[in-house]
């Protein structure tokens, strides 16, 4: 028996199985306590979140209070014009409500006060932060709020709390400020609880640290925090909410943070790593000594199921090992009804089966020897009937042709037809990639040639144009899918005497996925041509031939026979040429029943065609609404900084945000006009009657027309029937185009209509800066435009749309023009189908 030592399968058994078994139990294990251990994490990260944002929520809820009641006292009706005492009174009861109000004053349109309340000591309302808060808010027309301030007195940070007072006209007459001290801040980061040594603080907008756990609110000192570098990825990444980093205190904590939203401030919460993973860390220590004692249960009962596998295993080897040496013979004595039981049984049926197969494999051995002989007989004689059939044999390889087809057809030609035609380097491209395999002796014969590399070397001289069309045509019929292809034309032989020939070309039953084998027949019917011509040239002279005849008859009755012989020969000649115009017409039925499925191969692209119209339009509407709303956001926020910020931009910021506003107006026109041009064709157009007069004056009365210039229609135009939108689109454009490139002081535009035969001739004539004549085609392609965006508004778009317009009616648009001198735009329009809509 042969000797395997340490890679035996019973050693792989006896060692690897428990091996595995503790690997497995330890790789799950790990798995587990990993996945354990991050989702108790990712439970801490989600606490110390949710803690910064209960805490943010409690500030913001309460800043809301404060300005909605302030908001509420200004919007009492009459307020400005009440008695100071009044005022007061309402003052009062503010500050008896929240004790936050450290003071509260109305002031007039010119910042004077009116009437204040300061329940903790008097304050001055002159002071920059104040006048400051009134201007906004007084300027504005909306309620505004102050950074924050540490009060110099009793050394607590304050906001100051401005709202707008209006009339009874509704409005802006003065001004509702309010004090606000943020003692509050402290009952909040206080009350919120960040484990035993964590703690919380807030951050106002600026940067500055204005309340923290643990510190006096009248002990605490305003301080900057901007240079701390947790800091800086606090305000930097808004949104991520929980960070690692060093703490306020120096040591190294698990920080979220949230910012409130009315006021831009921070509530951040810093929990320090070392008690945050303290519990974490001793039930990671719990869960892996409970692993390792899985592990090794788990290795001692591997070694003991092992120890039940590796005996029968043995036997089942020596066994084995007997029967590659020979001794087909051997059995295996293992007894149970386990699966080694029932595999020994096996073996031993496996063993006895052997034998049998030997025996039968001798026999079948004999059997293929005389089959392959055979098959060389066979081989045999197809190459003698090939090199002795009485027509023409070429098998050529086509493969490379197949390859360059699939090519072709991958990258999305569909109709080789008009592609052939409209590269007939191609054609001779594929004309090279066919291999000649083989050739017969009567094609040599046929083609006057001495041998087949002769042949092969007269290629050229052989087939003429007539026999690229053909070949063109093969291709063709191969690349649709049929796998034979029957045709007649011309060749000359190597000695360039003209024949006639009929091809027929097969492709090899089993090549059809690789055209590896393909069969041409070529039978020269030169001798049938010349028939069918002589047969052509007696039907022409046959009342001639007749008349001769009857007086040869007459006149020589000696040579009646002969005659009657002659007669008899056309006759079987007529009847040839029947039985060939029959098969001529059974090939004329075959290709019309191609036709027809060529027909209904139409009607399917035609309903493709319609279902990818449908999905273009719903694209266009798709990406007109996606590309739209980001620009109107766009727009408004120029709108809002030329608003909100225009002394702070001064003159260049605003021109930057009038030029940004002007290009999203830009780009939303070019939206539009490519929504337009793309419904050009595809929507059905509501066609009714057009009195172009009307529709004319109705564009000129909507064109922003200046003093010097002046639009005349000088001729009655007719009424047409189309579509109103789409003619209003015509003259639209063609006029704006005038108008906006007008270079003249005293501008004039004319409009006028020619009635011709079929169609009528319109022309819109101005006297602006002329078009020279390299941009005649040019202006017509869309986004093409021949002055600078920056100088005239304008999206390349209209004179496409025109064009297209046109065209869909069956009309053409072309101009006249010289530099200096003005342009001319003429465009036609049908007549024919036109009045019989009317």
């Amino acid at each position: 028996m042969e000797s395997f030592g340490g890679f035996s399968i019973a050693n792989q058994l006896k060692y690897g199985l428990p091996l595995i078994v503790g690997l497995g139990i330890l790789g799950i294990g790990g798995l587990l306590i990993v996945m354990s251990f991050n989702a108790q994490v990712e439970l801490l990260y989600d606490i110390q979140h949710k803690r910064s944002q209960v805490a943010a929520q409690e500030i913001n809820a309460y800043l809301d209070d404060l300005q909605s009641k302030l908001g509420y006292l200004a919007r009492v009706r009459g307020l400005y014009a009440l008695s100071p005492e009044i005022q007061q009174h309402f003052l009062e009861a503010l500050t008896r409500h929240n004790s936050a109000y450290e003071a509260v004053a109305i002031m007039n349109r010119h910042g004077q006060v009116m009437a204040t309340v300061h329940p903790y000591g008097k304050t001055s309302w002159e002071d920059p932060l104040s006048l400051r808060a009134f201007q906004h808010s007084f300027n504005g027309k909306e309620d505004f709020l102050s950074s924050v301030k540490q009060d110099p007195l009793v050394k607590q940070p304050f906001i100051t709390m401005a709202v707008p007072v209006r009339n009874q006209q509704d409005e802006v007459s003065g001004a509702l400020l309010a004090k606000i001290n943020l003692g509050f801040l402290w009952f909040v980061v206080d009350n919120t609880e960040v484990g035993l040594t964590g703690y919380s603080y807030i951050m106002d907008e600026q940067g500055f640290l204005i309340a923290q756990k643990g510190v006096p609110a009248d002990s605490f000192n305003r301080q900057s925090l901007s240079s701390y570098s947790f800091i800086q990825k606090i305000t930097a990444e808004p949104t991520a909410p929980v960070l690692t980093y060093q703490g306020l205190r120096g040591m190294e904590v698990i920080g979220a943070s949230t910012l409130i939203e009315g006021s831009h401030w921070f509530v951040v919460v810093e929990l320090p790593v070392a008690e945050a993973y303290r519990s974490l860390y001793r039930k990671l220590l719990f869960m892996g000594f409970a692993l390792l004692l899985a592990v090794v249960i788990s290795i001692g009962i591997g070694i003991l199921f092992s120890m039940k596998i590796v005996l029968p295993l043995r036997r089942l080897t020596d066994a084995a090992s007997q029967i590659s040496s020979g001794n087909l013979v051997a059995e295996v004595d293992i007894k149970g009804s386990n699966e080694l039981g029932l595999l020994a049984e096996a073996f031993n049926r496996m063993s006895v089966r052997l034998q049998e197969l030997i025996h039968e494999m001798t026999q079948k051995v004999t059997e293929l020897e005389k089959s392959g002989e055979a098959l060389k007989e066979s081989e045999k004689r197809y190459r003698l009937l090939f090199e002795e059939m009485p027509i023409s044999l070429w098998e050529e390889d086509c493969s490379g042709v197949k390859g360059r087809i699939d090519q072709l057809r991958a990258e999305g030609i569909k109709n080789f037809d008009k592609y052939f035609e409209e590269h007939p380097d191609e054609l001779a491209h594929c004309a090279s990639l066919v291999k000649r395999l083989s050739i017969n002796k009567h094609a040599l014969a046929m083609y006057q040639a001495k041998s087949k590399e002769e042949l092969m070397e007269g290629l050229p001289h052989i087939f003429n144009e007539a026999g690229f069309v053909i070949f063109r045509n093969e291709l063709i019929a191969l690349a649709e899918g049929h796998t034979s292809f029957v045709a007649e034309t011309e060749n000359y032989t190597l000695k360039k005497e003209k024949i006639h020939i009929h091809l027929h070309l097969s492709i090899a039953p089993g090549y059809e996925d690789s055209w590896s084998k393909v069969l041409l027949s070529v039978h020269d019917i030169t001798d049938r041509k010349q028939a069918e011509e002589k047969i052509k040239e007696y039907a022409d002279n046959l009342e001639q031939m007749v008349e001769d005849r009857t007086k040869e008859i007459k006149t020589q009755a000696e040579k009646i026979q002969k005659s009657q012989d002659a007669l008899t020969y056309l006759m079987q000649d007529v009847n040839h040429s029947r039985l060939e115009l029959e098969e001529s017409n059974q090939e004329l039925e075959k290709e019309i029943a191609e036709r027809q499925l060529k027909e209904k191969q139409i009607e399917q692209y035609a309903t493709q065609l319609e279902r990818a119209n449908n999905e273009l339009k719903d694209f266009a509407y798709i990406v007109s609404h996606d590309l739209k709303a980001p620009l109107r956001a766009v727009a408004q926020l120029a709108q809002w900084l030329s608003q909100d910020y225009g002394e702070i931009l001064g003159e260049e910021g605003k021109e930057l945000t009038d030029l940004l506003m002007s290009r999203v107006s830009r780009m939303y026109s070019l939206i539009e006009g490519i929504l337009s041009y793309s419904r050009i064709g595809r929507v059905q157009e509501k066609k009714e009657r057009v009195d172009l007069n009307m529709l004319a004056a109705e564009v000129i009365g909507i064109l922003d027309l200046n003093d010097n210039i002046q639009v005349s229609v000088k001729t009655e135009l007719p009424v047409i029937f189309a579509d109103a939108t789409r003619m209003e689109q015509v003259f639209q454009n063609l006029l704006s185009n005038a108008i906006t490139y007008m270079d003249k002081p005293q501008g004039t535009i004319g409009i006028d209509c020619q009635d011709e035969e079929n169609q009528w001739k319109f022309s819109i004539e101005d006297n602006g800066p002329g078009i020279d004549q390299k941009y005649y085609e040019k202006i017509f392609q869309i986004f093409q435009t021949l002055a600078s965006k920056d100088d005239y508004e304008g999206t390349g778009i209209g004179l496409t749309l025109v064009k297209k317009i046109i065209e869909m009616y069956g009309g053409a648009i072309w101009l006249e023009s010289e530099p200096g001198e003005g342009t001319t735009f003429f465009f036609t329009f049908p007549k024919k189908g036109n009045d019989d809509e009317q």
